[in-house]
């Protein structure tokens, strides 16, 4: 790869142009991809992850593995590895799962437009070639996807494929068959060796934390309380006075505390973040859910499910005077910055199916479907599942590693359940690349770059697994759509049959992502960067990476000195 002539002003800033700037930028997307594209398939490798502080982490997660990479030794090489990261974590806050797909995408897509740019290619034509291509696809692909049952058996066979494992997909199969796409499924650390899994009733809805300063468990960012108290309020609480006489009630319970009310705000809000800096009583606060006369009619949900009083002054009792006895109980709260579940409610069954034959009664006689969604949405928390699943394993290496993996099948399957299916490894973007040139509707370096990237994935399962990756593509393209190749084999087999089908909504994300990223890639002309200070520089000398560029354009990492091109 050839020297990098780099620009520099008096503040210590870096700056390249032109093709030495996307020169800079491919290096860090090799960086990310080399170690990345490996984990496809199912004869992709695991990647080590040195921690800190926490022991190594064992895994074949795309995003997680992006995260960890950093080429702060070489910043300019380093806005190339964040760039690409952004394809990974894009996907992963989407959907959850096409990570590593998107990173393979949009290398391809990055590696082949720089190619036509520096031969002189309009990088403004390229992209909105892209554009116009990936909605073209998009579009093709959703013609064809199949709905997925939501049998166990079917909801099996996507959790198997993501995370390999029947144990693994006969859990995440029967978690989601109780609780439904919507339902909510969490992973767990159990001491206990093996995976249990547990239903409760249960119900969930988006507002959580009243602030960031509330949260107690800072590594999954959130808040979890065992047995808590609950206090409904349909009032604004925002005076320390407000609160007092029912803390030093709860104080002496020795039971954590769950607020949920209309706004939690000044003083009050303040009183509960020192609360938790100070490591005193467990105590939590949230905004109740929906607006206007849904948010007091959800309230009043909770409270009855739960077994406590409505607190406001239109009910003749505020919370200031609330007794402790007049509270309802959970069996558990975990509270995040976006999202409350709360399980195991006390309320009286009798009380709960009142409520729930009263949203029946208004159901019937309503026929706004604006109005109709709102009370779904309320019957379904009266009558919700949570489903969860304790995970207990030899080494806290292999416990992580197995999250990561029931998680990865969880979000699979849901998408599964939300969007359909399309066949799997790699097969339905290939046969939609064939048919977005057949169409014309994308042509030129445009077209080309796109039809690179959509047969990306197809050829990283084939070197994952040994085989030659060009003839792979070509006999796959011979095959009618649904139709593949056994990478174990060689047979082949109908993908539904076989059990190899992707959920439409990861396939879709991880492309949207990917595209997206590479998109913002071809515009870039100039790279900007921080000269890094002397220390910083001296450490990364120790202990830094480098990187060794190959004709296939691939990169490796190992120790080295000092990065090309300094």
């Amino acid at each position: 790869m050839p020297t990098l002539k780099r620009g520099s002003d008096p503040l210590g800033s870096l700056f390249l142009h032109s093709d030495a700037a996307r020169d800079a930028l491919l290096r860090g997307v090799q960086l990310v991809a080399s170690s990345v594209v490996k984990t496809l398939g199912p004869s992709g490798s695991y990647v080590v992850l040195q921690r800190r502080d926490a022991p190594p982490l064992v895994t074949n997660d795309g995003v997680t593995i992006a995260r960890s990479l950093d080429a702060v030794q070489d910043p300019l090489v380093n806005q190339g590895v964040q760039l690409l990261k952004q394809a990974a974590e894009v996907s992963e806050l989407s959907v959850g799962d096409g990570t590593t797909t998107s990173t393979v995408i949009a290398r391809s897509l990055l590696i082949n437009a720089f190619r036509r740019v520096a031969a002189g290619a309009d990088p403004t034509e390229i992209v909105a070639g892209l554009e116009q291509g990936i909605e073209a696809v998009v579009a093709w692909l959703e013609e064809r996807a199949e709905p997925l049952g939501g049998s166990q058996s079917e909801l099996f066979a996507v959790a198997r494929l993501a995370a390999g494992d029947d144990r693994i997909a006969e859990v995440v199969s029967e978690a989601l068959a109780a609780v439904t796409a919507d339902g909510v499924v969490r992973v767990e650390d159990a001491t206990e060796y093996g995976l249990k899994l547990k239903i409760s009733e249960g119900m969930r809805f988006d507002n959580g934390l009243a602030a960031p300063g509330l949260i107690v468990d800072p590594a999954r960012l959130e808040t979890v309380f065992e047995r808590p108290l609950v206090a409904v309020a349909e009032e604004r609480l925002t005076q320390v006075a407000q609160l007092r006489g029912l803390f030093e009630q709860v104080a002496e319970q020795r039971r954590p505390l769950l607020l949920i009310a209309d706004e939690i705000s000044g003083e009050a809000l303040s009183l509960l973040v020192l609360n938790v800096a100070r490591r005193g009583m467990p105590v939590a606060a949230v905004k109740a859910p929906d607006f206007g006369p849904d948010r007091a009619a959800s309230m009043r949900d909770i409270a009855v499910w739960s077994g406590g009083v409505l607190f406001g002054e239109k009910f003749g009792r505020v919370l200031a005077s609330a007794k402790v006895d007049e509270l309802g109980q959970l069996e558990r709260a975990i509270v995040t910055t976006d999202s409350t579940t709360l399980i195991g409610g006390a309320g009286q069954a009798s009380e709960v199916d009142e409520r729930r034959a009263g949203i029946d009664a208004e159901l019937r006689g309503t026929e706004s479907e604006y109005e109709r969604t709102k009370l779904l949405v309320r019957r379904a928390r009266l009558g919700g599942a949570v489903a969860l699943i304790g995970v207990g394993c030899d080494t806290a290496t292999e416990q992580e590693q197995t999250r990561h993996r029931i998680t990865d099948a969880v979000q699979a399957s849901k998408a599964a359940l939300r969007g359909g299916m399309i066949p799997g490894g790699g097969t339905a973007l290939l046969h939609a690349s064939d048919a977005l040139l057949a169409s014309q509707r994308v042509n030129g370096a445009a077209g080309a770059i796109l039809a690179a990237g959509l047969a990306a994935p197809a050829r990283q399962l084939a070197v994952n697994s040994g085989i030659d990756a060009g003839n792979f593509v070509e006999r796959l393209r011979s095959l009618p759509f649904g139709d593949g190749i056994d990478l174990s084999t060689g047979a082949e087999v109908n993908m539904r049959s076989h059990g190899v089908r992707d959920p439409l909504e990861v396939t879709v994300a991880a492309l949207v992502a990917a595209g997206s990223v590479a998109r913002m890639g071809i515009l870039c002309e100039v790279v900007l960067a921080k000269q890094p200070l002397p220390v910083a520089r001296r450490a990364h000398h120790e202990h830094g990476h480098h990187y060794h560029g190959d004709p296939e354009g691939h990169t490796d990492v190992a120790p080295a000195a000092a990065p090309r091109g300094s």
